[in-house]
Parts: C-alpha cells; sequence; structure tokens
C-alpha cells in the first residue's frame, strides 16, 4: 500500500491576533511529528497578510513562511484561522482573506477557526446554513451580527462538513487533538496529550465554562499511566510482573485491579494495542511486514496476523454480543 503524503496545514496570522490561538495548535501538530514515521505527519506553515512579520496580542512577534495574497492552496489538507478579540475586526474586513477562505471552502480544504475566527468564517459566508461556536463571551456578539447562523454555547468545539469551529484559546488544543485523532488515529492523539502533559483530550460536547469540566472522567492514574506508555511504547516488554512493577503493586493486586478498572486483563490490552498499531503501518506505510511486526512488539509475522486476527474476532463478538 502506498504511503500517505504529509498533510500540509497553512496557518493564518494577522495583527493583533491571539498569539495561543497559533501556537498551540502548531505545537499539536509539531508533537504529532515527533511520534510518526517521517512520510506521515504534518508540514506547518505560517501565512500573513502581505506575508511580513505579525505582533499578535501576547507582544510577541511572529514571522510568516508566506502571504494569504500568494497563497494558491495547492496540496494543502487544512487551513487555521485564529481569533483575537482586538485583530478579527480588520481580520474580517480584509478581502485577499476573505477570497482565501471562500476558495479553500470551494475546494473542501478542511477549514479550522478558533475563537473570533468563527467571526472570520462568517464574513466570508461560508457558514451559512451551518452551526458553529465561537467565544462564549462573544457568543451576543456574534449573533447581532450573523443572525441567520446558528452559534451552540453548550459545546468547546464543533465540526461540519470540512468546517471545525471551536470556543476559544485553549478548546483550539482539544480541536487540533481532534484532528489528529481523526487523521492518525486515537492512539497518536493521546501520546501527543500526554507528552503536552495535558489531562486528557477533551470531546467537543463539553459545555465552555470551566466549573463544568470538573467532573471529566479518567482511569485511576496509574493505571492510566501505565495504558500510555504501553502505547507509547508498544514495542518494549509489557509482561505482567513488569506492568505490576511499574504501579508499584503485586501482581495479583494489579491484575484484579487492572480487569476491574478496563474490562480486560492486562494482556489483552498490550494485544490490542499492538493490534492497532501494526494495522495503523500496515495502511499507513509502505513498511515490510517483519519491519511492522517488530515495531509493533511481536516476535514475528506470523505472531502478528493471528494477534490481529484474534483482536478482530473478539471486537466482532463484542458488537454481536
Amino acid at each position: 500500500m502506498a504511503a500517505q503524503e504529509r498533510r500540509k496545514i497553512k496557518v493564518v496570522m494577522f495583527s493583533d491576533s491571539q498569539v495561543l490561538d497559533i501556537s498551540g495548535p502548531v505545537t499539536v501538530f509539531e508533537g504529532t511529528n515527533k511520534l510518526l514515521p517521517p512520510e506521515l505527519g504534518y508540514d506547518v506553515s505560517l501565512i500573513s497578510p502581505g506575508g511580513g512579520p505579525v505582533a499578535t496580542n501576547g507582544c510577541i512577534a511572529i514571522q510568516a513562511h508566506g502571504s494569504v495574497e500568494a497563497e494558491d492552496l495547492q496540496g494543502v489538507d487544512t487551513l487555521l484561522i485564529p481569533g483575537g478579540s482586538k485583530g478579527t475586526p480588520q481580520a474580517m474586513r480584509d478581502p485577499a482573506l476573505r477570497r482565501l477562505v471562500q476558495r479553500a471552502n470551494g475546494e473542501k480544504i478542511r477549514i479550522m477557526s478558533i475563537c473570533t475566527g468563527a467571526f472570520v468564517l462568517a464574513e466570508a459566508g461560508i457558514l451559512d446554513n451551518r452551526k458553529c461556536t465561537t467565544h462564549w463571551a462573544e457568543i451576543g456578539n456574534f449573533r447581532r451580527l450573523f443572525p441567520g447562523i446558528t452559534v451552540l454555547t453548550d459545546v468547546i468545539y464543533h465540526t461540519e462538513d470540512n468546517i471545525w469551529t471551536s470556543a476559544g484559546v485553549a478548546t483550539g488544543i482539544d480541536m487540533a487533538l481532534a484532528v489528529v485523532a481523526e487523521d492518525f488515529g486515537p492512539d497518536i492523539a493521546q501520546q501527543v496529550a500526554r507528552n503536552l502533559v495535558l489531562y486528557l483530550a477533551r470531546p467537543g460536547h463539553l459545555e465552555q465554562i470551566s466549573e463544568f469540566l470538573r467532573n471529566v472522567p479518567t482511569l485511576e492514574e496509574k493505571l492510566n499511566e501505565l495504558v500510555m506508555y504501553i502505547r507509547t511504547n508498544p514495542a518494549a516488554n509489557h509482561d505482567v510482573n513488569r506492568m505490576a512493577e511499574r504501579c508499584n503493586m503485586s501482581t495479583r493486586s494489579f491484575t484484579r485491579k487492572f480487569k476491574s478498572a478496563l474490562g480486560k486483563t492486562p494482556a489483552a490490552m498490550v494485544r490490542e494495542i499492538r493490534a492497532a498499531r501494526a494495522a495503523f503501518y500496515l495502511k499507513n506505510t509502505d513498511y515490510s511486514q517483519k519491519r511492522i511486526a517488530a515495531l509493533a512488539g511481536f516476535s514475528s509475522v506470523d505472531v502478528m496476523r493471528q494477534c490481529m486476527k484474534a483482536v478482530q474476532k473478539d471486537e466482532a463478538d463484542a458488537d454481536s454480543g
């Protein structure tokens, strides 16, 4: 199977744009590159009106790689529009940016807006007959300016067709992780979140106001750390004694607590993670099956095949049950 090409992302910057709307997602995409083979991942570049450096609202100037006016969107997978309450009104009036957004939508390129970036999309007319979200503090303004567009208040990001909109600032990171999960699988997205010391990748349907985020469910910390370690290092030795030692538990206590918390044995979890990693490489790379087996933690190609068949059977049985 031919390897996928790397995905090209263009990030728009404008004067007084929110620096975290830019740096947060870019950090997620660059963190993804560290976990994937070199032929996979993202090529990220920054564009600005005129192609010059941009002074963001955080007193940080960022140099662009190109200009909005000259961008031809050739081979582009994703266009990202940041927010920034001070800079958004001018960005909305930028005819070159408006044309770029409209052209990207016409070519079905994935468009991501963060915070008040949704205002830019709405002004370009691409949110008509669609739902979206934006920062909670700007929802009233959005409704006054664009009364015909449905703006959601009970989500931190929303996807519809090729358009992704998020609430603001930190939620751009959540949305970027969701993009990674869609492109390269949830295991990779969770590894990126862990490497960035994020609590967990939040789903898009959470309320924006932080008091509603206190009860996000998670695994017991030790077991969650272990599972993340296995996903990050599937080829390591993960026999039950080593896993128990990593969690500072006796083997018997570890096995009991693991199954109680996750509904399966530690060995079954390792098998599923390795099978998923092998399936990912088989689908997305030109690696030999021998190399894939080794990278995924299997002793041979035959063992890999047997394990993948067993996992598929378990999943089918679970679905039919």
